[in-house]
């Protein structure tokens, strides 16, 4: 069975419940219903469950050996998936959905709708804190009024962690040192915007995303894999 936080122990080489905690925060504060102000409780049980196991499975030597093995397996499959996400980006980018005028246009929904669903399904089996997030991100449509004219006076903000996500891509085709700079002003200037005025639930998400994508940034580009 997925343990979100055993999982993410074993990619990060530190297994303790002090490390369990820490991550087990790190979703709770993604999924707690307290926080999301939605019915996400079922997923919050599931989390403590996970937290409840990956507890035991440190107690357990053996377990982690087991485990670690079949991780170190799978590791070409999480590149596989890295791969997939990358390339649904550039296309989910490309199509220009991250996009008012293009989200609201009826003949495009189904399309636009799928494709963002394959995204979700590859984000979730890649980073599922990624996937949480693109989905809050996605959201902004059916956002209350106020809240999305809210987000509208941030509009250079978004403006800045788009063409952070371009730069970001482009940089995992190109490998280019500059590019990966141009990356990271773009998400940093984003940040620096959003977090002077971020009051709301979505923008905060943003800001979470941001984070990820900086993350995601340290890792080596995929260059030839792109393609």
């Amino acid at each position: 069975m997925e343990n979100r936080i055993i999982e993410e122990m074993l990619a990060n080489g530190n297994i303790s419940e002090k490390e369990a905690k820490k991550i087990f925060r790190k979703y709770s504060k993604l999924i707690h219903p307290d926080i999301t102000k939605s019915n996400t409780e079922e997923e919050f049980i599931k989390l403590k469950n996970e937290y409840e196991e990956a507890i035991l499975f440190i107690k357990n030597p053996e377990n982690i050996k087991k485990r670690f093995e079949a991780f170190e397996e799978n590791f070409y499959d999480l590149q596989s998936l890295r791969k997939k996400l990358y390339q649904l980006l550039n296309i989910y980018l490309t199509l220009g959905i991250y996009s008012q005028k293009i989200r609201l246009k009826q003949n495009l929904k189904n399309r636009n709708e799928k494709i963002i669903n394959t995204i979700l399904e590859i984000a979730y089996r890649y980073d599922n804190e990624f996937g949480i997030l693109f989905k809050n991100y996605n959201s902004f449509y059916f956002l209350p009024f106020d809240q999305w004219y809210e987000e509208r006076q941030l509009k250079n903000a978004g403006r800045l962690f788009i063409n952070g996500v371009r730069s970001f891509l482009e940089y995992q085709k190109n490998g280019n040192i500059l590019t990966m700079r141009m990356a990271e002003s773009y998400f940093k200037d984003a940040r620096y915007e959003y977090g002077l005025k971020a009051s709301s639930e979505y923008q905060k998400n943003t800001l979470k995303l941001i984070d990820w994508f900086l993350k995601e940034l340290s890792k080596n580009p995929l260059i030839e894999e792109f393609y």
